[in-house]
């Protein structure tokens, strides 16, 4: 749960509750503090799987990694930053009025490469664990599930998934986005 899914939701049963008629309330975040001031609500971190990283073992790694980046020209190595979707990954911070707990973190994950350039060519991709846009609409899904009271709203199928990449990548990623990664 985040403050702009609360936010959200208030702005929802306010129009639910009084349609138009209060159209010009806004939903601020002094609002959104002192709504959960009123309800006890924190951010909390989930526990349960920790990674810890031990830095002996990246330098020892780093001459096989090196190793392996000199088969490969520099035009050819490519940093895939925000291109998986971990379409079963709960949140790691929560809005909550109780400490959450924690659970083995299911990585399975879409990754999303489209590049007709890269056709005939042998390209090194190191693909980064980071949540991609489609994130904020997939917490909005498993809300809208215990809303209608569905049985374990959380788990996604992989349709869901592309569903979810296909209109973050036609909504939300703007060209400007794209840009700003060069």
């Amino acid at each position: 749960m985040t403050g702009e899914m609360i936010q959200t939701k208030a702005k929802e049963f306010l129009q639910k509750t009084y349609g138009d008629a209060n159209s010009e309330f806004n939903f601020s975040i002094g609002w959104l503090e002192r709504f959960k001031a009123r309800h006890v609500i924190k951010s909390y971190r989930r526990f349960g799987e920790s990674g810890s990283i031990v830095i002996e073992n990246i330098e020892d790694a780093l001459p096989q990694i090196k190793a392996k980046l000199e088969n490969f020209d520099r035009k050819n190595i490519y940093n895939m930053d925000e291109t998986d979707l971990f379409y079963r990954l709960q949140a790691d911070h929560s809005l909550a009025t109780k400490q959450l707990e924690g659970q083995k973190k299911d990585k399975e994950r879409l990754t999303v490469v489209f590049d007709a350039k890269m056709i005939g060519r042998k390209v090194l991709l190191i693909v980064d664990n980071c949540l991609s846009y489609a994130e904020r609409r997939f917490y909005s899904s498993i809300l809208e599930g215990y809303e209608k009271e569905e049985i374990n709203p959380e788990k996604i199928n992989v349709l869901d998934a592309i569903h979810f990449i296909n209109v973050a990548w036609n909504i939300d990623v703007k060209p400007t986005t794209i840009t700003n990664c060069f």
